[in-house]
């Protein structure tokens, strides 16, 4: 007990995980509220024996609850590898979970995950959509996202990204991409993730609500003037599906939308909508 307790001391923590004994990392307790939803959301699945990957691992937690849970291999990655985690945690705990430093821009697996974990990282994304295809590509078909994030809470009646200059953020210089619910459910769909669900609210006061609509509901948010921009929390659970084959060629690929008129009166169809502009008649 004392030899592990002098060798956690040598390193800063940002997870509260609990080693037994009486004994836990120190962490950030103010954010167990946060990570709550999380766990919350792996709890509620069957993860006996699948594959997962937590994106921003930082310390585990998420991978040591995955672990713990019956998953078969866990895969952590971050940007900023925790040196406790693999030095003290992963050997204290006899785990197999594997942690590799790795910005999610640059990550890429031939491995196809069975569940992802994407806690506390989109809001922090200059480049959001790309790192939300990184995940989508290393998802194997049927596959589950758990996706907790800062939420923009407010004008929510349009998809908007709130995306503050970093001297504004509301959190801090490196947190520059707040979805509203509308932008996030429209941007995973179009990555071919489906069923996106709700699970949990944090507002700015950090009370806890189940649903968007129910925060809605409350007096926070109807106190909150027009104009006032409301930065929370939410978690999402949503499932791997297809993406749309022609937006796919469009945004990542080659397309001839342009130069087929009838591929671009098929594709407006699929989406209900029709050619509005045709080329002028040649006489």
């Amino acid at each position: 007990m004392t030899d592990l307790s002098e060798a956690l001391a040598k390193y800063e923590f940002y997870h509260v995980i609990d080693l037994g004994n009486g004994l836990k990392t120190k962490g950030y307790p103010s954010l167990i509220p946060v990570q709550a939803p999380v766990l919350d959301a792996i709890g509620s699945m069957d993860i006996e024996g699948k594959s997962v990957l937590d994106v921003g691992c930082r310390d585990g937690l998420f991978c040591f609850e995955a672990e713990r849970r019956g998953a078969s291999r866990i895969v952590g990655i971050d940007n900023n590898l925790s040196p406790g985690a693999v030095e003290v945690l992963i050997p204290h705990f006899g785990s197999k979970v594997r942690m590799k430093e790795v910005n999610l821009y640059d990550f890429a697996s031939d491995e196809r995950f069975d569940v992802v974990i994407f806690a506390g990282v989109l809001y922090h994304l200059r480049f959001p959509v790309l790192g939300l295809k990184r995940i989508a590509d290393a998802m194997a078909p049927g596959g589950t996202l758990i996706i907790e994030t800062g939420m923009l809470l407010s004008f929510l009646k349009h998809p908007f990204i709130f995306t503050p200059p970093p001297e504004e953020s509301p959190y801090d210089p490196t947190s520059v991409t707040f979805f509203n619910e509308r932008a996030l459910i429209a941007t995973l769909e179009s990555l071919g993730l489906s069923k996106v669900k709700c699970r949990s609210v944090l507002a700015p006061s950090m009370d806890r609500y189940e649903d968007m609509e129910a925060f809605k509901a409350s007096k926070e948010f109807a106190d909150a003037g027009p104009e006032q921009i409301l930065i929370g929390r939410a978690t999402y659970v949503c499932q791997r599906t297809e993406e749309k084959a022609d937006l796919n060629s469009y945004w990542y690929g080659v397309h001839k939308l342009n130069t087929d008129l009838g591929a671009a009166d098929e594709f407006l169809k699929s989406f209900g909508q029709e050619l509005k502009f045709k080329p002028a008649s040649q006489d």
